[in-house]
């Protein structure tokens, strides 16, 4: 399983702790790799954490007018933002558009958190 750093891979083994049988649920997986990701994971109050949603909520809003959870944390970058994104699209089906590259780390997170939605790994 591809991880950005060791970091990244405790956070993720923590969360999945955490979120205990929900954890083992693809849609889950996908929203919490993308939420252990180091850069996104210090933006998260780990008291706000519950386990009765993913924790990339924690760092959205609704928006009535698109009808869906919108990243809007200001410690969002443009990567970040659009991390949390495919997140939250593969967690809830939010629609998400894919035309982007910010680089092969990124690239291949979104790869890895596709694996874990559509196939478990």
């Amino acid at each position: 399983m591809y991880f950005m750093d060791d970091e990244h891979e405790a956070n993720f083994s923590s969360l999945v702790t955490f979120f205990e049988r929900k954890g083992t649920d693809p849609q889950y997986r996908a929203n919490l790799y993308i939420a252990s990701i180091p850069d996104i994971y210090r933006l998260i109050d780990k008291a706000e954490i519950h386990s009765g949603g993913g924790p990339l909520a924690l760092l959205t809003d609704y928006s009535e007018n698109k009808e869906k959870l919108i990243p809007t944390h200001e410690g969002l970058t443009g990567s970040t933002r659009k991390l949390v994104e495919v997140g939250l699209s593969l967690f809830s089906g939010n629609e998400v558009s894919l035309d982007f590259s910010y680089g092969d780390e990124t690239n291949n997170a979104v790869l890895q958190t596709m694996k874990l939605r559509f196939w478990g790994n």
